[in-house]
């Protein structure tokens, strides 16, 4: 039934008397006599239930009210998931998440595959029927993003003949470059190929006007047709893809510009004759729009990509998975740095910069010099995450002990005593008292504080090393002291709220409620000291383990 309802009767994208309809017996016998993958089950969380729950006025938003099956699977793991993702392929990494695959595209963010599904229908209906007039689609996205990209293969997925052709408007002088360019594409459309025709930085100005470009494509777009002199030339069937260039996003586009002003430059006009529009996440956090923690899961599809089509031998056949072999150090950094200069173009060239001729694993020498890596990345941070230490075992609970000892140590520094329940006032606290007597939930948290630890000095440019001999106590200088101690609540705040704890004006242990869960801002200062002396203390619990901070770059 999936397979009929996919791929129906007979063959698509020609006329109804030469589709030869017919039962698709082969391709469904085809289809039974293959080995099936079970159908996955998941739980589809309330639409409505989260309107119905009222949310505290200082309570961190970490995720959007937007339910996915991916979310609901994988949320405390995504940095597992990537490294396989990279490492074995995503069939491998992701089951039982719906996967979108449209030609060499593959996405696993549920608005990217419901925007590219749509896309998808929009250009198969199109390319179904007789059509006189483009089909409209703009895309939006942050530079190198690979926006080009997506809708290319989203149109070479379904059937028919297209051809592909680029114009980028910015290097256009005047509005008869335009003319010369729909030339090209009504003599693509008369070979009977489709011309699939990408109008790159459309947006940009026009002898100093915003949008300048904006008036001379409504006709094409509404009637299908160009004029030249006292001649109008039909376009005939053909897509057309306006990228932008400077709104990331499509509701970003023209807001800057009130209503009259939009009118004036045929903004509205323009909207009116899109048929779709398509925003491309591309591989950085989405800016402005709240926590985005699958930004490293779009890297990894990304990254695997790349690693496929320009460095194959460094992929080797193992228990019938193609793995590639990377150092965990080089993987950390790609997935973790925190913004890739120029996109998807950057993650491409870091690859090609890499000495990897003749070699069948990508290894830390084998990246460019610093300097080299600045280019695409903020190359102390990449080479600080190459460096990060993992933390696990002995060294997590010797560390994790050392944390707790001297978050106490503060505590006795200010007066407090012992007690069951915490009272600021009173000078007591429940969690003065020696690790192993702690609750199981108070020990994870500082486990998790000293797991952070690592990732908190990448991004700061630090790393952790084994500690010298006789070697000066570290302290953090004042800028990056205060970062991070934003970090640390911040981190303290998203482990809360995973463990199902919520803000309350008043601090409950056994409700799992407390007043300290909001932003960095709202914070009481004598709060905000805690933080900061948590990390005046991560050079002190380092070297009761052996390790010292340096900055590196």
């Amino acid at each position: 039934a999936r397979l009929l309802h996919k791929e129906g009767y007979g063959q698509r994208g020609v006329k109804p008397g030469q589709a030869g309809l017919c039962f698709p017996v082969q391709a469904v016998a085809q289809e039974i006599t293959r080995r099936a993958q079970p159908l996955a089950e998941a739980a589809v969380q309330d639409p409505a239930g989260s309107l119905l729950i009222p949310t505290p006025p200082d309570k961190v938003r970490l995720q959007r009210g937007y339910w996915t099956i991916l979310e609901d699977r994988y949320t405390d793991q995504l940095d597992v998931v990537a490294r396989q993702i990279v490492l074995e392929g995503s069939d491998s990494a992701l089951r039982q998440v719906p996967i979108g695959r449209f030609g060499a595209l593959v996405t696993v963010d549920r608005r990217e595959i419901e925007a590219l599904n749509g896309i998808q229908r929009l250009i198969g209906e199109y390319c179904m029927t007789p059509q006189k007039k483009p089909l409209s689609i703009a895309v939006f996205g942050p530079p190198g993003s690979g926006k080009s990209f997506g809708v290319e293969q989203v149109a070479k997925s379904v059937l028919g003949d297209i051809a592909v052709l680029g114009f980028n408007i910015s290097q256009f002088r005047h509005p008869d470059a335009l003319l010369d360019a729909l030339h090209q594409v009504r003599d693509v459309g008369l070979s009977g190929k489709i011309p699939l025709v990408f109008w790159d930085e459309f947006d940009t100005s026009l002898d100093g006007q915003p949008l300048g470009w904006l008036r001379y494509f409504l006709a094409p777009m509404q009637d299908g047709a160009f004029q030249e002199g006292q001649i109008i030339h039909p376009i005939g069937r053909s897509i057309f893809v306006f990228a932008g260039g400077t709104s990331h996003r499509m509701d970003l586009f023209g807001a800057e510009w009130n209503e009259q002003e939009q009118r004036a430059i045929k903004l509205p006009d323009f909207i009116s004759r899109l048929k779709g529009f398509l925003n491309v996440l591309g591989p950085n956090p989405i800016e402005g729009a709240g926590p985005d923690p699958y930004y490293v899961l779009r890297r990894a599809l990304i990254l695997r990509s790349v690693f496929e089509r320009n460095v194959p031998q460094i992929l080797r056949s193992q228990d019938g998975k193609r793995q590639v072999q990377i150092d965990t150090g080089v993987l950390r950094a790609f997935l973790l740095t925190s913004k890739y200069k120029h996109g998807v173009r950057s993650m491409e060239s870091l690859v090609s910069m890499s000495t990897l001729a003749g070699k069948n694993a990508y290894e830390r020498s084998s990246l460019p010099p610093e300097e080299q890596l600045n280019l695409h990345v903020v190359a102390p941070e990449f080479l600080a995450l190459m460096q990060q230490m993992e933390l696990q075992g002995d060294l997590l609970e010797n560390l994790a002990v050392a944390a707790h000892e001297i978050f106490c140590e503060g505590l006795i520094s200010e007066g407090y005593q012992p007690g069951e329940v915490t009272d600021a006032a009173e000078k007591v606290h429940s969690s003065l008292r020696p690790f192993n007597q702690l609750p199981e939930d108070e020990q994870e948290q500082n486990r998790l504080n000293v797991r952070d630890i690592a990732e908190k000095l990448a991004l700061s440019g630090y790393i952790m090393r084994p500690a010298r001999s006789n070697e000066p106590p570290f302290e953090f200088p004042g800028k990056d002291l205060e970062f991070l101690a934003e970090r640390e609540h911040e981190r303290w705040v998203k482990a809360k709220y995973d463990a199902g704890w919520s803000y309350s004006t008043v601090t409950d242990k056994q409700s799992r409620q407390h007043q300290d869960l909001r932003e960095w801002s709202q914070l009481p200062e004598d709060e905000k000291e805690k933080d900061r002396r948590m990390v005046r203390g991560i050079p002190v619990i380092l070297a009761r383990t052996g390790y010292a901070v340096e900055k590196v770059g």
